[in-house]
């Protein structure tokens, strides 16, 4: 039997801060404080964040917001 093999995708800074609706200080800021998961550096001079990671992250704290008290 053949495995499937689904590439990882990658978000860009760009791309995360407009998904966020945060500047890029914001991001830097979250991942120095641990409340956003740190990117991959991807080439020499590229970082990105893992797309899966990301979404988990909007998912978690999408279930935080919406817990009483």
């Amino acid at each position: 039997m053949q495995t499937l093999h689904v590439p990882r995708r990658y978000i860009r800074e760009r791309a995360l801060t407009a998904q966020l609706s945060v500047h890029r200080s914001t991001l830097r800021r979250w991942v120095e404080q641990g409340l956003l998961p740190a990117p991959i550096q991807i080439g020499p001079r590229i970082v990105a964040w893992d797309a899966d990671e990301i979404e988990q992250w909007q998912a978690d704290r999408a279930a935080a917001s919406r817990k009483p008290g």
